[in-house]
């Protein structure tokens, strides 16, 4: 089923990229600061108010704006409660999903720069979706934050102050990974907004504010 993090489906909302969407992230106060714009804001503020009518995947108390919800919930209130105007292919994609009986094989949908699938095959077995543990997470998360740490200390414009500039250093990776040549990675939560959750949500953790 086709779902995205709230800020993902209000940017798609909008006809942005959300790996373009402009963005701050303050480590130091687990905040994050949009700079889309007031109606962005507006959408985002008027979303969470209204978050209780969405179908929720997955939650994230520190930060609303990353619990995920699904493609079609969204779509509904968007065009039917909040009165927004959608992109055509955002409403098709959320029509898709609802679609029943016959289809190809498999049918993808899917928005440049989030995996928005819906996937249906002939016969529908059962599938067990596995999600990380928060004790995993947060070891994952101080992980990479370690790294950004030791990076900042071998290379001084990478470094802020006496820490890591997570913005420089999720610039920097995405740059040398979004290069091309035949061994190129999957780049699927590379992107630098990514990057600077993560390494900002392990340096909190880190520092014992987790």
């Amino acid at each position: 089923m086709p779902q995205a993090k709230l800020w993902e489906l209000v940017a798609l909302s909008r006809s942005i990229d959300p790996s373009k969407v402009e963005q701050c992230w303050f480590p130091e106060t687990n905040q994050r600061l949009f700079q889309e714009g007031q109606d962005f804001d507006d959408r985002i503020q008027v979303a969470l108010a209204n978050a209780l009518v969405l179908a929720r995947v997955s939650e994230d108390v520190c930060d609303p704006t990353e619990s995920t919800y699904t493609l079609s919930s969204f779509v509904d209130f968007a065009t039917s409660k909040a009165k927004w105007a959608l992109p055509k292919e955002m409403i098709e994609a959320a029509e898709l999903n609802r679609t029943s009986g016959p289809v190809d094989e498999q049918l993808a949908v899917r928005f440049d720069s989030i995996n928005l699938h819906v996937q249906i095959p002939h016969e529908s077995p059962q599938v067990v979706a596995t999600e990380l543990g928060p004790g995993r997470k947060a070891t994952l998360y101080k992980q990479i934050a370690a790294v950004a740490i030791l990076l900042a200390e071998k290379a001084p414009n990478l470094k802020s102050g006496d820490g890591p500039n997570v913005a420089a250093i999720a610039r920097a990776i995405e740059k040398h990974f979004s290069a091309g040549g035949p061994n190129r990675p999957n780049l699927d939560g590379l992107g630098e907004s990514n990057l600077r959750e993560s390494i900002g949500q392990g340096i909190k953790l880190l520092r014992g504010n987790g």
